[in-house]
């Protein structure tokens, strides 16, 4: 009778102890000395911004520990504007909001449209965890309205390769205005399949279609970008200029990744469309320090607008500057104004390196020569003051530029 007696204590411990053991794996999240769901409750009532941010990172904060209670909130308020507010939090949470996905997919049944793209937009954050909503999320770009048609793209390229099924639908979006952009950020996040689709573009007769095509391109994740180089590169040859245009900001945007293509674009350095010429100068700057020997030659090129953009994207780099030296030099007398500017400035970047060789071109007969040593003794400044008797002597020189330029000179100098 004794032990016996102990049974009904034994128990009840046992259930004690099994009930706090499962609460302890769905305790509420506390941040900020708040639980989550008392985050939620003021994020959904506060019609204040900032109480309404405040409150939404502390929700995001709380990441995936949190999505219990999201869930239920999201069940217990179906009113759009809760969803809103709910879908920034998810789209926020991001992967870890993974155990939202057959809810949303549930609300992608729903009649209300509003509550469709909301819930598009949150899968979309989730990412590549909301494969299973991607069939339904494909069948309603024909069923919904232009601004639904966004977010159910964002989704789909949140999904990535996964959904390359689709690809050729979201090509079909891509030739609407209003989903245009969200298209092609949608096909570059599909790698490979999205690049095949994208060649028959780059040849076709629209001009459109080659536009948007480099914009795809431009794009891809690291892993696909070597399969769009020899494309690009084509592309810098079209004969719209805006094509090129797109062509080089797409091999810029790819980085030193672009250096098997770099000859290209220095090729590319003769472009006379201004606009083009400008970002293919802006590709090479963002390669990187990596073309000395073609750069060098291309300061040589007939064609003056690749001598002076050879020079530019060397002068951003002291490295290229310094094994272009005596190129440099010589471009002090090129026959045409903006590309011994930009020579000068290449130069400049060298500082102390080169006064030495500025000072012997103060002494030149060739008025090019003295007046551009003269700029780059300038941008130099008080490193520069070695020059000074030979920028002093200048002063006289008979060439009204040369004695401008000494003039120059001998302020940044001495600062007086």
């Amino acid at each position: 009778m004794k032990r016996s007696s102990h049974l009904p204590f034994l128990f009840m411990t046992m259930f004690l102890f099994a009930f706090l053991s499962g609460c302890s794996v769905d305790q509420e999240p506390v941040v900020n000395n708040m639980g989550v769901s008392s985050h939620i409750d003021r994020m959904l009532l506060t019609e204040d911004d900032r109480v309404f941010d405040k409150h939404l990172t502390s929700v995001v904060e709380a990441g995936e520990a949190g999505v219990p209670w999201i869930k239920e909130a999201w069940k217990d308020n179906p009113n759009a504007d809760s969803h809103y507010r709910l879908a920034t939090a998810i789209e926020l949470i991001g992967p870890g909001a993974a155990d939202m996905v057959p809810l949303l997919i549930e609300e992608l049944d729903e009649i209300d449209e509003e509550r469709v793209s909301l819930a598009a937009f949150a899968l979309g954050g989730i990412g590549l965890a909301a494969a299973p909503a991607m069939d339904k999320l494909a069948d309603l770009m024909r069923a919904s309205d232009l601004s639904t048609q966004v977010n159910l793209l964002y989704a789909l390229g949140s999904i990535g390769t996964t959904a390359e099924e689709h690809i050729p639908m979201i090509m079909e979006a891509m030739e609407r205005e209003r989903t245009r952009s969200e298209a092609i950020i949608a096909l570059s996040q599909m790698g490979e399949a999205a690049v095949s689709a994208m060649m028959p573009w780059l040849e076709d007769g629209d001009v459109g279609h080659r536009l948007m095509a480099c914009q795809v391109l431009a794009g891809v994740n690291d892993q696909t970008v070597p399969l769009t180089l020899d494309p690009l590169s084509s592309a810098l040859r079209d004969d719209d200029p805006r094509v090129r245009i797109e062509a080089a900001k797409a091999l810029g945007a790819a980085g030193s990744m672009a250096i098997p293509v770099y000859q290209n674009l220095v090729h590319a350095l003769r472009e006379s469309d201004e606009q083009v010429h400008e970002e293919v100068v802006q590709a090479l700057i963002r390669i990187g320090p990596v073309g000395g020997k073609e750069l060098i030659n291309a300061l040589t090129d007939k064609k003056w607008r690749s001598r002076q953009g050879a020079a530019r994207v060397i002068g951003t780099f002291s490295s290229l500057a310094l094994t272009a030296k005596t190129n440099l030099i010589t471009g002090l007398s090129d026959t045409r104004v903006e590309v011994r500017m930009a020579v000068v400035q290449a130069l400049a970047v060298l500082g102390e390196e080169v006064v030495g060789e500025m000072i012997q071109q103060l002494r030149s007969s060739d008025v090019y020569r003295k007046s551009g040593a003269a700029r780059v003794l300038a941008e130099i400044g008080p490193p520069a003051r070695a020059a000074l008797p030979d920028l002093q002597k200048l002063l006289n020189d008979p060439d009204t530029l040369v004695r401008a330029e000494a003039q120059k000179a001998i302020v940044a100098i001495t600062g007086r």
